[in-house]
């Protein structure tokens, strides 16, 4: 049997042949596909063999025996993994390598077969599109999370979920108290049980909503933030006021309220939908509001790690 492995640094390990199942058992759950044990004992035979054997020559003996075997599919995965963690090691295309990478499709696909582990840990959460946006959702940020915010040094342990309001979210908490943070802005105007109304969108003839719209157009989000604050204390829990809201409330606080941000939206998706309006096409405009304050987090993040500023550090 094989005893040595060549890795990339040039350096010789010991042959562990279970990690090579490891990687083998991970491709064919990435795609839903029941395990294949003749898949693993034929890339043992074909590097049974040999003394040493590459890490590169062992990963195309994998790939060329789901070939065989037909899984097209689990090879695919495969070779984007394979790529994946190629570019990251080679810095190609600025992909750091302290940085998890999701596949969004195997992501939606593992929620709507029912594959992630995630839908049977939290009862709370109905299979439902709100249930896929929570779930996707939670998945992005418990990894950003684990990334970026605890390090690996300081010896956090995993206790339930990252994506909702569990240890971390506590922890969070408690660094904005450690730091003297408040927000003038009130975010238990969203938190709590909603009263649902008939109508509890914002009218679109109401030129509040034309003034918040103007303000966030120009960069102006504070403003804007505070407009809508006015709006919804008002009992008028239109979605697109609260993503005004709650960016605003974000950058009032920086990057540590974010998982304040995110409890929110989880408790008014799970908690407090019926109360959110435009009652029509309700799930168009969240998504887009949703989308929109996403794309707006993901920019200064990106912004402040780019430019490594005070706040970053």
């Amino acid at each position: 049997m094989q005893k040595k492995i060549l890795k990339r640094d040039g350096t010789e390990q010991l042959f562990e042949s279970f990690k090579i199942e490891d990687a083998i058992k991970k491709a064919f759950k990435s795609v839903n596909v029941q395990y294949d044990v003749s898949v693993f004992f034929n890339v043992l035979f074909e590097i049974k063999q040999k003394r040493l054997v590459a890490v590169e020559d062992i990963q195309d003996i994998i790939e060329k025996e789901f070939y065989k075997a037909r899984y097209f599919e689990v090879m695919k995965s495969f070779m984007l993994y394979r790529h994946l963690h190629k570019i990251q090691r080679e810095q190609i295309l600025q992909l750091d390598s302290d940085t998890t990478y999701i596949n969004s499709t195997q992501t939606i696909d593992e929620y709507i077969n029912g594959s992630d582990w995630r839908i049977k840990a939290n009862s709370n959460t109905g299979y439902s599109h709100a249930g896929l946006i929570n779930n996707s959702a939670g998945k992005i940020i418990a990894n950003y999370w684990l990334d970026k915010i605890y390090s690996k040094k300081e010896g956090y342990i995993y206790l339930y979920s990252l994506n909702t309001n569990d240890p971390y979210y506590l922890k969070t908490k408690e660094l904005s108290k450690k730091l003297n943070k408040e927000s003038n802005m009130k975010i238990e105007l969203l938190q709590g049980s909603l009263p649902v109304t008939e109508n509890p969108g914002l009218d679109s003839t109401d030129p509040r909503f034309d003034e918040i719209a103007t303000l966030v157009q120009g960069g102006q989000y504070a403003e804007a933030a505070k407009l809508s604050e006015t709006i919804l204390a008002e009992g008028i829990y239109d979605i697109r006021l609260m993503c005004y809201f709650l960016y605003g409330y974000w950058l009032e606080l920086d990057l540590l309220s974010l998982l304040e941000v995110m409890n929110c939206l989880n408790h008014i998706i799970l908690e407090n939908w019926q109360a959110v309006g435009p009652v029509k096409k309700r799930e168009k405009f969240f998504q887009t509001s949703f989308n929109w304050l996403f794309r707006q987090v993901l920019k200064k993040i990106q912004y402040e790690e780019k430019k490594k500023t005070a706040l970053w550090q």
